[in-house]
């Protein structure tokens, strides 16, 4: 029985449901004993496989510091120096923290540290010389793990205010770096060739593995049930977007709802959103805010309910909500980057956008309603099955955690 230690903020948002759909995949899989340690459990708190860190005590050093006020709490630091910049980016985080992840029980008795979206709890300087001995695995969810403060390169090149607090984060994380040994898993191939640009993680190994999905939860039903069950007119065509923060810049609303004024369709058009925050769409759009979602079967009635879901990101790397509308087998309109590049067959999983412009998702999404009669249910949530099965996630980290453990023997 392989122990296995995943390392995530929260097993909730994006990342986190990804990690901690791994790791009840893994329990089942009944080669390895899963726990999730983590700074808070979300929804979770009633999971006994879940962990929740607190804070470590101020040492004795730290304590006599701070008696003669020449103790510097880092993180304070860094939200006093962000204060001082204007900017806007979707989140910032500082690579020290006030948690002692590595000094966990269940860490150290991991035959494997697996580590995932682990922004603002990882204390860099400490986890990685702690645990230098030990097979450590990183899933790359976005970029922050090989960039500064920021976690895609968007906001680092909006944001030339904080070049250098962005520099410094980039130093500290090279130094705790430098002499580890990390197995990276990629989401995406987009996200392995990023990563290999950067000096330290370029020397580390990397495999590819998507996230997974339950098939069983996510899959096609008959659309026109879908669309009676949340009463929506059988002759609207439905385009859903999804974004835990409707106003997230990177998701590109502003993009979709500007494209939206130029799509022409033959039928009247509807918008389904489910996130916090509601829309401002043309008058002409038919508009049903869902709000926040946490129910995995009523997630998945509406994408079984939508035409298409939309995703207008200029940055992403292989998001939940791709997969779920694949397994659901409703097409994906977005950019051709990050894994959307990799996923979205033209005419067959998609359509995709090839420049970031209101006209080119425009035209995407005008394509793909002309085209809706020929996007087969059937094919689509069969390329989920063969690329997405949360089975098949399971299984091929247990082969590649057992390779692992192979060759450190």
């Amino acid at each position: 029985m392989i122990k296995i230690a995943h390392i995530c903020t929260s097993p909730t948002g994006g990342a986190g449901i990804a990690a901690y759909r791994l790791h009840c995949g893994l329990l089942q899989s009944r080669e390895c004993s899963s726990v999730v340690v983590c700074l808070w459990p979300g929804k979770h708190t009633d999971d006994t496989s879940i962990i929740q860190v607190a804070q470590r005590p101020l040492t004795i050093t730290e304590k006599v510091l701070r008696k003669f006020n020449w103790y510097t709490d880092k993180q304070a630091h860094f939200n006093q120096q962000l204060a001082k910049v204007p900017g806007k980016y979707e989140i910032a985080t500082w690579p020290q923290t006030h948690y002692a992840v590595e000094l966990e029980k269940a860490v150290l008795d991991a035959d494997i540290v697996h580590l995932h979206w682990v922004a603002g709890f990882v204390n860099y300087p400490t986890f990685f010389k702690s645990l230098k001995n030990k097979i450590i695995v990183w899933t790359l969810h976005d970029m922050n793990p090989f960039m500064g403060i920021f976690h895609y390169q968007g906001d680092e090149s909006r944001n030339p205010g904080l070049h250098q607090l962005n520099k410094r984060a980039l130093k500290i994380k090279s130094v705790a770096l430098n002499n580890s040994k990390v197995h990276v898993v990629a989401l995406s191939n987009w996200i392995a060739a990023e990563a290999q640009k950067n000096k330290v993680f370029g020397r580390f190994t990397y495999t590819s593995i998507p996230n997974g999905v339950n098939l069983n939860v996510f899959k096609p039903v008959n659309k026109g049930v879908a669309k009676q069950h949340l009463n929506i007119p059988a002759n609207e065509h439905t385009l859903l977007f999804i974004s835990e923060n409707i106003d997230n810049y990177r998701k590109g609303i502003d993009i979709l709802i500007e494209a939206l004024a130029l799509v022409k369709s033959s039928k009247p058009l509807r918008v389904i959103s489910v996130g916090h925050g509601n829309l401002q769409l043309p008058e002409h759009i038919n508009y049903t805010p869902m709000g926040a979602i946490f129910d995995e079967a009523e997630l998945a009635r509406i994408y079984a309910a939508s035409d298409m879901f939309v995703i207008p990101s200029r940055e992403d790397n292989l998001p939940n909500v791709m997969v779920e509308a694949f397994a659901c087998g409703t097409p994906v309109v977005g950019f051709a980057i990050g894994g959307l590049k990799q996923y979205v067959i033209p005419f067959k999983t998609g359509i995709l956008a090839n420049n970031i412009t209101t006209t080119d998702f425009a035209r995407a999404i005008e394509t793909c309603l002309e085209n809706l009669t020929g996007f087969d249910q059937a094919y689509i949530s069969d390329f989920a099955r063969q690329n997405f099965d949360d089975e098949l996630q399971a299984s091929s980290h247990v082969n590649f955690y057992k390779q692992l453990l192979k060759g450190k023997n």
